[in-house]
């Protein structure tokens, strides 16, 4: 399946996701995330905020907090071009681009800065079991995931995962795929 058929099923099927269902879904994914030596760690997250059925942020951001770890968030700057600022909390954000929330500070994350204890959590359509992902089509994460080197992680539903995906020369895959009954590592070990 091409990448703009893959795109629109997942996306239907997303769609058709109570509330509810989402909730509980979420929360089952952020307990194997919870469990995960990287997020563990972790001193700062830089996390989508969850849109349009996506597997919800919006507790794990504010159990972030709680956990006293710096959070940062997308916001698109320009044409194509996705940069992270940190919030305080989830009332630093507003609705941006494409009505997505994104933050309102102007506390730029900066790479340079960045250590191991950073962990990127992405967001995406379909996955792979080889940590390969399809995004929305934009390239954001790609061209980000490209230009620096971080450690990330992607939340997905499990019917996310597919057989496979026809990768090309700008896909970035992942290194851990979380889902609500497994954690996919990059390098081939299941739990």
């Amino acid at each position: 399946m091409d990448k703009r058929h893959c795109r629109k099923n997942l996306l239907a099927m997303r769609g058709l996701l109570s509330e509810e269902k989402v909730l509980q879904l979420s929360y089952e994914v952020e307990k194997r995330l919870n469990l995960l030596d990287k997020y563990v760690n972790s001193k700062e997250i830089l996390v989508y905020v969850s849109y349009n059925n996506e597997i919800s942020t919006i507790n794990l951001i504010g159990n972030a907090f709680l956990d006293g770890k710096k959070v940062a968030v997308p916001k698109v700057v320009d044409k194509g071009i996705m940069e992270f600022y940190y919030i305080d909390s989830l009332d630093d954000l507003q609705k941006g681009y494409a009505g997505i929330l994104e933050p309102v500070s102007e506390k730029k994350f900066d790479y340079s800065n960045a250590s191991k204890e950073t962990l990127m959590i992405c967001p995406g359509v379909a996955f792979d079991r080889k940590c390969n992902r399809v995004g929305y089509g934009g390239g954001y994460y790609d061209r980000y995931l490209s230009k620096y080197n971080l450690d990330s992680v992607a939340l997905a539903y499990d019917f996310q995962m597919i057989q496979s995906i026809d990768v090309e020369e700008f896909d970035n895959k992942v290194d851990i795929i979380v889902t609500p009954s497994n954690i996919i590592y990059a390098k081939g070990v299941y739990s």
